[in-house]
Parts: C-alpha cells; sequence; structure tokens
C-alpha cells in the first residue's frame, strides 16, 4: 500500500475511532449496555424451570453483548495506533 493510501486509511480510522470513543463514552448507550446485561442475566438466573433453550438464548445474548462491545473497543484502539502512526508520519 503507497504513503497515501496508507494515510487514507489510518486518516478514517482515526475518525472511526472518535466516533465510536464518543458513543462508548455516552451515558446513555452505557446505561444502554448495562441493562441489556442485567436484564439477560436475571432471565437467565431466573429460567431453572424455563427450558433449556431460554438459558441458551440468553447466554447468546451475553455473548452477543460482549462480542459488540469488544469490537467497538477494538476500533478504539486501532483508531488511536492510526493517530500514532499518522503523527510519526508527520515527523519523519
Amino acid at each position: 500500500m503507497d504513503k497515501a493510501a496508507q494515510r487514507a486509511q489510518w486518516l478514517q480510522e482515526v475518525s472511526d475511532a472518535q466516533r465510536i470513543g464518543e458513543l462508548l463514552r455516552d451515558e446513555a448507550v452505557r446505561g444502554a449496555f448495562a441493562k441489556l446485561e442485567e436484564e439477560t442475566i436475571r432471565e437467565w438466573r431466573d429460567s431453572e424451570d424455563y427450558p433449556k433453550s431460554i438459558q441458551s438464548d440468553a447466554w447468546h445474548r451475553l455473548r452477543a453483548l460482549d462480542d459488540l462491545k469488544q469490537k467497538l473497543q477494538s476500533i478504539v484502539t486501532t483508531g488511536e495506533i492510526a493517530a500514532k502512526s499518522l503523527e510519526d508520519l508527520k515527523r519523519g
């Protein structure tokens, strides 16, 4: 990849990271994640008398929520690395 293409990619990664970072810091978004997690855990705990499929569904929802959080954080981390690379590029 040439320098211009690499720079464009880094700029996009920085932009994505900034937008996702704002989302992850937003109290409403954080509250929504926490509420989803609490509701799902409560359903999972209360599912002793329910079919195993309900327990399995709750477990899968928790995994999906964790995967989403990890992916969003990964985008932020990638953007931070891209920002550093852009700074290094400016310095030569």
